[in-house]
């Protein structure tokens, strides 16, 4: 756990037709709103990184993001007047933290 990853979202209408895709340089922001844990137990850990992007085109792309907890996450995403959606994110544990205990 605690590896950065990236979390990268099509912007699309109600329809799934892509939103900003016509102006490859200025989509909408799009922005992480919520991070939970999920499954038994549902202990989470904060969401570390970039919790904001600038689409470009229909792509929003969060990097880096950090879980320091292994665990399934739900990010929800979302943009003014759009719905949002939401992410599920799994976060292995680290090797070595597996190996500190090991005889």
């Amino acid at each position: 756990a605690g590896a950065p990853f990236t979390l990268t979202v099509r912007v699309v209408d109600a329809r799934g037709a892509p939103v900003g895709a016509e102006a490859p340089a200025a989509g909408p922001v799009v922005a992480i709103v919520s991070a939970a844990a999920v499954g038994p137990g549902g202990r989470g850990a904060p969401l570390l990184g970039a919790r904001t992007s600038a689409a470009r085109g229909d792509v929003a792309t969060f990097a880096p993001l950090r879980v320091d907890r292994p665990g399934t996450y739900v990010l929800r995403v979302a943009a003014a007047g759009l719905a949002a959606a939401a992410a599920r994110v799994t976060v292995a544990p680290d090797p070595l933290d597996a190996a500190v205990g090991a005889s």
